[in-house]
């Protein structure tokens, strides 16, 4: 729902969450960001968020490195992590998301 036809949030568990659309954040304006998607929620500093996400893929425990050499947007990533696959998955910095919305 909206809020003040402004703000997008959601009701859980009778609390009303901003919502935050990582699609928005990442600037893809693709509609398929749009139409559906997972709500996860996050939490941290007392402050509570939902995020909608395209999918999940897993839970996995990873060493945090920093972000060297990488022409991304740094303030969104809190490092990354090499694959088993000798891929490299960034960590998005959920405090800074915190900040942002709520």
């Amino acid at each position: 729902t909206n809020v003040y036809d402004r703000d997008e949030c959601v009701k859980r568990q009778g609390q009303i969450l901003p919502v935050l659309r990582l699609g928005n954040i990442f600037h893809k304006k693709d509609e398929k960001f749009y139409d559906r998607g997972i709500m996860v929620i996050l939490e941290g500093s007392g402050k509570r968020i939902a995020v909608l996400v395209d999918e999940i893929v897993g839970i996995q425990q990873v060493v945090l490195k920093p972000l060297k050499g990488f022409a991304v947007k740094k303030e969104l990533f809190s490092g990354g992590a090499l694959m088993g696959d000798g891929s490299v998955s960034l960590i998005v910095d959920v405090e800074r998301m915190l900040e942002r919305v709520a």
